[in-house]
């Protein structure tokens, strides 16, 4: 007999994983709108991971994508954590190390997205969300 918190449980964990993804589609639209070129996504080495990596005017863009309802109690742009900042630092430092040949110049971007809990349904259709978006968003002390 299944559990049914763990029931539960993992119906959100889905969920959430489900909204990440739209999330990342949607960001990778709105960038190849905005003339970006993207070259790998969910990239990850060892328990680190990047979002997307993109290329726009000869400069790599490592970008983390935050999706969260409007009314959450952290607004998406305030949920990029010191600890997750310094994680894609460290992910950039060996995306760099397993691509010596490339000597681009890189920064570290982030994309919030918000909807509200009506515009769910819609996320991925017409509107119902608002992209911001944080070029070179990382502290300086995380790199």
């Amino acid at each position: 007999m299944t559990d049914f918190k763990s029931t539960e449980k993992q119906k959100k964990k889905t969920a959430h994983l489900e909204l990440g993804r739209k999330g990342e589609e949607l960001t990778v639209a709105y960038l190849k709108r905005k003339g970006f070129t993207i070259l790998e996504q969910n990239w990850r080495v060892q328990h680190l991971e990047v979002d997307i990596i993109a290329c726009k005017d000869e400069v790599l863009h490592f970008i983390e994508v935050k999706t969260r309802k409007k009314n959450s109690f952290i607004h998406a742009r305030e949920s990029l954590s010191y600890k997750k900042q310094k994680n894609l630092a460290r992910a950039v430092e060996h995306w760099f190390s397993l691509n010596p040949q490339n000597s681009m110049p890189a920064q570290l971007d982030f994309i919030a997205i918000s909807y509200s809990d009506v515009e769910y349904k819609g996320l991925c259709g017409k509107g119902g969300h608002e992209i911001e978006y944080y070029p070179n968003y990382t502290q300086q002390s995380a790199l």
